[in-house]
């Protein structure tokens, strides 16, 4: 039954349903095609719903579709370094472009990073990075004070080696910028084993990727404080990163008003 809702979303709403009540279970075999017919939409469209699932964690996407996976690593790591801002339209046709790939390769990696819910639809069903208030931000703050203080608590009891100074995550060097940087220490802080705090880590890294370059621009020493935190992780020296942490994330705390405002008066920089 057609209830004015776009196809996929329909998909996504039964197969979730479907799973609520017992009836997809761990393992099980999706057929793209027959739920295509079902719904009468495109093998496309169900696509599309499945990899929003895969990103709300419901679904694991089949390694078959390294393409894809690819698209979603590049436009997913824009986001957490800070390359779209808060509100900006992410209009699949002008990506596709950008990102020398389809269109449907660019929706299917839209609608896996909806599913993790750090891009949205707004009331035209076109995709965008959330807009950003004073509020959200506090919320998105409050959120990295809660990752950082279980990667300080997992890097007590399960002690690792740091990672050389030149490591670089999904091909972008650590000198590059500061906003990778930034995004590379959060990801390196938690241990990987027996953890899904790296998954936390990488969705808190998405939500305040796009206001970091806001946040530099009113903290002049915005490079030294990263050091800091560097130095401590680097050395296992948990009290002094756990304080350290704590004045950096009470810092943006108190600016985030400031963070809000200049995000709303500075025009978008070109796109890199």
């Amino acid at each position: 039954m057609d209830d004015g809702q776009p196809a996929n979303e329909r998909v996504y709403e039964h197969i979730r349903q479907a799973m609520r009540d017992g009836h997809v279970w761990p393992g099980a075999g999706l057929d793209t095609a027959a739920i295509a017919r079902a719904f009468n939409t495109t093998p496309t469209e169900v696509q599309c719903a499945l990899l929003r699932l895969v990103g709300a964690g419901l679904l694991v996407d089949d390694p078959r579709y390294r393409l894809r996976a690819f698209v979603f690593r590049r436009i997913r790591r824009a986001l957490q370094c800070g390359r779209y801002r808060p509100a900006e339209p992410l209009e699949p046709t002008a990506m596709a472009q950008a990102y020398g790939s389809g269109r449907s390769v660019i929706r299917f990696a839209l609608y896996r990073l909806l599913g993790e819910e750090v891009v949205e639809l707004d009331a035209a069903r076109a995709f965008r990075v959330p807009p950003i208030t004073e509020a959200v931000l506090l919320d998105h703050y409050d959120f990295a004070q809660w990752c950082t203080d279980r990667a300080c608590n997992l890097l007590a009891v399960l002690p690792r080696e740091p990672p050389s100074a030149t490591t670089t995550v999904t091909g972008v060097s650590e000198d590059t910028d500061l906003a990778t940087q930034t995004t590379i220490f959060f990801e390196q802080m938690p241990p990987a084993a027996g953890s899904v705090l790296p998954a936390d880590i990488g969705r808190m890294n998405c939500l305040l990727g796009p206001v970091r370059p806001a946040e530099f621009a009113l903290i002049p020493d915005a490079s030294a404080e990263l050091s800091q935190l560097q130095e401590a992780w680097q050395q296992r020296d948990l009290k002094a990163l756990k304080a350290a942490l704590s004045n950096y994330l009470a810092r943006r705390r108190r600016m985030a008003a400031d963070v809000v405002e200049l995000l709303s008066t500075t025009p978008p920089a070109s796109r890199r």
